[in-house]
């Protein structure tokens, strides 16, 4: 069975989102790196060193998929499969950064009670 494959056009669009997606990654696990540093002139937070792990965390999930996304335009045969696994790992990011930010709410909720 033939499968799809993606033209030189689409291939430029999926490399550009590659590079966009790695800087994001990048990005934020500078800010998880960052977030530890008060850490070590302050003293213990739990707070910074949560929100510091969190960002690294964030920063891995969007690291992930980029193999998929990259193979979309060096391999032959094998587009649509490396599509779906790069959404579903990139899936798995987008639900951990709202499970985050839901649990963050309800905690900044809790507390003002």
């Amino acid at each position: 069975m033939v499968e799809y494959e993606f033209g030189e056009d689409e291939a430029e669009v999926i490399l550009t989102m590659v590079q966009r997606m790695k800087a994001l990654s990048i990005l934020l696990l500078i800010v998880g790196l960052v977030a530890f540093l008060p850490q070590f002139m302050n003293g213990f937070s739990l707070g910074q060193f949560l929100g510091g792990i969190l960002w690294i965390v964030m920063g891995i999930f969007f690291f992930l998929p980029l193999d998929n996304f990259k193979r979309i335009v060096n391999s032959k045969d094998r587009d649509i499969r490396e599509l779906v696994q790069g959404f579903r790992e990139l899936d798995r990011g987008w639900t951990f950064v709202l499970v985050i930010l839901l649990l963050h709410r309800v905690y900044l909720v809790y507390s003002i009670f």
